[in-house]
């Protein structure tokens, strides 16, 4: 059987699998039944049929169900039955799937098989009043035995978001979630970290540069090393970044966005755990310690390595008392989480050998030590130790100049001020700790054989911080012995707007193919699958419908947008298809092609008022942009700016009030066409992206009227105050639901 390529019905794609018309009749439920010898069958019976039910609206699978007629049969590989005409698998997490008329069977290899196998069913079902499945035969297995994501302890807030993100992880069959705990969680031995931990979160985000003034040296050097953008962009950073830039030493980020900066009970995060036992994915809970311990030291500053910092991020492993407050940590975390492997994070260290005692150690003895007393603590209660990899690593970067990156020794000083910062090597370590720590290794995009460093010392090695846009040769450098996966970060807040804003709904998604499959799909073939099927999951992931990918009720009027469209520019004119989106009814000539639209710039900033006379629900506005240097905010950075207001629309009523509504960018509107494209239509969450042809991308903004019953009289668009001086925003339709 051929795999199927980007039309595929199922994602991840199935390794085997062959479209053979239609399933059975969906008129009355399929019968649930098992067959074979295992624990796991009834279990994952119950949760096929569930899953079956939810992708359909209605009950379409039940035991008890009539005896005759079609059933689902949930099997072991064992009690496969000859009958379906497929082979076995007897790999881990595999599955076989049989569609047609005559029912369903379903064999597992293992729970976890035969639950993967129902998520690809849960794809097959047409919903609606007449549900229906897409006949099909699949045999199917995972490439990496890892296929993770990191997350933050979700907010109290955010739990039933975070219930729907482990949907949408376990439907893309992803098995493993990195869990970082910091100061999230209650602490019942240590309940001062958590108090700490709040006011640590409070005065971070209230943290303004000018009550501590930053030498300039360090404001264009620091700032733009860390932010990575323009210094015009972050002229003026304040929270969490510049408390964590406005010294000369090197700091950890504070992943303030953490649990909402609060904590979570206990309970509520047995309740995290016990939903992803429910969904298959082992939790892998990350405790920073060494780097990234401001959760540990603003609790007990005595432990802080360098006692001159107001917020110290490095706790000092030449302190007893360090290991008595970690352990009593690591213990409750245990206790909560029952995980196999703890990671113990250990990235980004910069703050090493300050005081006194740690200064008769090597910096690789002390990083040595600490890894191994961790090891040794966690090894006696039968958890298995993962770190980070970089301060294991002696590279350096391409360019050869060094950063504070890897294991390398380094320096630098402040000339204004005379204060110093130096990095002792700490890469021999390697050589000084259990092979059995699983590593993981996020430097792969500075170095293309980082991970061969790992294996050929003997340590499995799992690459962190994944992005498929970035690493190209994934395919070849994941097949080896010892590679065992990935995991996709994210590294804020666990909202459905951080996560949306931050394009990590979209990453995910083209991430748990390539794990899946071991192929990772290619820069065209991501943007269509995005395109095409992550709006939609947005919309469950939200808990929203959006009209245009819902059942569409009412219908679309389309404005007229004579009296405010212009010819496009020299440089698109001729050139860009008008969308065939029926919603939409743009201005075209006979070849098809965009004649006309709202064209804004900064000669042209607003249109006149576009009447519309008309009741409508919502109002719908199609289009994008080609203007360059515009601001866009990852919240990570946390430089309490909002995201750029592109477009600012003003609804007028026939009773003469008014209402107002945005465009931003990167979550309402996108860029037109280039590079960014792809990533825009991972990041537009607000917006449904609309292909006008192969080079160009327009982005439906979706407003909802709170006035639906009184006629709107017209609308006016005008540039937002974040457009650029270069380039247009283009509106090539609106159109009002009525």
């Amino acid at each position: 059987m051929a795999n199927t390529q980007s039309d595929s019905p199922v994602w991840p794609r199935p390794r085997e699998m062959k479209l053979a018309g239609k399933g059975p009749s969906l008129g009355r439920p399929l019968r649930v039944e098992t067959r074979g010898r295992a624990d796991w069958l009834a279990a994952e019976a119950e949760r096929a049929a569930a899953l079956l039910n939810r992708a359909a609206g209605r009950t379409i699978a039940r035991r008890g169900a009539g005896k005759r007629g079609p059933a689902l049969r949930v099997t072991t590989m064992d009690a496969l039955p000859a009958g379906c005409g497929l082979r076995a698998v007897r790999k881990a997490e595999g599955y076989v799937l049989s569609v047609s008329k005559a029912g369903v069977v379903l064999a597992g290899a293992d729970a976890r098989g035969a639950f993967y196998g129902a998520q690809t069913l849960a794809q097959l079902v047409r919903p609606g009043p007449a549900a229906s499945l897409l006949g099909a035969a699949v045999r199917d297995w995972p490439a990496l035995p890892i296929r993770g994501a990191h997350v933050y302890l979700p907010p109290r807030g955010q739990m039933a978001f975070f219930e729907r993100l482990l949907d949408y992880l376990a439907g893309m069959k992803c098995n493993t979630l990195f869990l970082e705990i910091g100061g999230g969680l209650a602490y019942e031995r240590r309940p001062r970290i958590n108090t700490a931990w709040r006011s640590f979160c409070r005065r971070a985000n209230a943290y303004r540069p000018e009550r501590d003034p930053m030498p300039e040296s360090l404001a264009t050097d620091a700032m733009r090393r860390r932010m990575g953008q323009d210094g015009s962009c972050i002229a003026h950073p304040a929270g969490p970044v510049a408390m964590q830039v406005h010294r000369a030493f090197y700091k950890n980020s504070p992943h303030t966005e953490l649990a909402g900066g609060e904590w979570l009970t206990k309970d509520e995060a047995r309740r995290i755990a016990d939903l992803c036992r429910d969904r298959h994915v082992e939790v892998i809970p990350e405790v920073q310690s060494f780097s990234h311990s401001y959760y540990l030291c603003c609790a007990y500053p005595e432990i802080a390595e360098r006692a001159d910092d107001p917020f110290p991020d490095t706790y000092c492993p030449s302190r007893p008392k360090t290991y008595e407050v970690l352990f009593d940590v690591m213990d409750e975390v245990i206790e909560v989480f029952g995980p196999r492997t703890i990671h113990c994070g250990h990235d980004e260290l910069y703050t090493i050998r300050v005081c006194p005692a740690c200064r008769r150690r090597s910096g690789h003895e002390l990083l040595a030590g600490d890894v191994s007393r961790i090891h040794d603590f966690l090894a006696a209660r039968g958890v298995r130790t993962a770190m980070w990899g970089d301060k294991l690593m002696n590279h350096r970067r391409k360019s050869g100049r060094w950063g504070p990156v890897c294991g390398l020794a380094g320096r630098r000083a402040c000339p204004e001020t005379g204060e110093a910062w130096a990095q002792p090597a700490t890469w021999k370590a390697i050589d000084h700790i259990p092979a059995d720590v699983l590593i993981l290794d996020w430097y792969w995009g500075l170095y293309p054989a980082s991970e061969r460093y790992f294996r050929e010392r003997g340590f499995e090695v799992c690459f962190g911080n994944y992005d498929p846009t970035r690493m190209t040769d994934f395919d070849r450098r994941a097949r080896p012995a010892g590679v065992l996966g990935a995991e996709a970060s994210s590294w804020c807040e666990v909202s459905p707007e951080a996560f949306g804003h931050n394009g990590i709904f979209g990453r995910l998604f083209v991430t748990a193919g390539a794990l899946w499959t071991g192929r990772r799909a290619g820069p065209q073939e991501a943007a269509e699958l995005t395109a095409g099927r992550l709006p939609a999951e947005i919309d469950r992931l939200t808990g929203r419908k959006r009209w245009l990918l819902a059942a569409r009720p009412g219908k679309a009027v389309g404005v007229d947008l004579a009296a405010a469209a212009a010819p496009l520019a020299p440089s698109l004119h001729g050139k860009l298809a008008a969308p065939a989106e029926a919603a939409f009814e743009p201005i075209a000539d006979a070849d098809g092609r965009l004649a006309e639209a709202i064209v804004l710039h900064k000669g042209r900033t607003r249109t006149p008022q576009i009447p519309l006379g008309l009741k409508a629900r919502k109002l719908l506005l199609l289009g994008a942009t080609t203007m360059r240097g515009v601001y866009f905010r990852p919240t990570f950075y946390s430089l309490h700016r909002g995201p750029a207001e592109l477009l600012r629309c003003r609804v007028r009523y026939a009773d003469g009030r008014v209402a107002r509504f945005a465009a931003f960018y990167g979550e309402d509107i996108g860029p037109l066409a280039g590079g960014e494209a792809a990533s825009a239509e991972g990041s537009c969450y607000r917006a449904v992206p609309v292909r006008a042809d192969d080079e160009h991308t327009l982005y439906a903004h979706e407003w909802t009227n709170p006035r639906p019953n009184v006629a709107i009289a017209g609308l006016t668009i005008a540039l937002g105050p974040d457009a650029s001086d270069q380039g247009e925003v283009i509106v090539a339709a609106v159109s009002a639901v009525r």
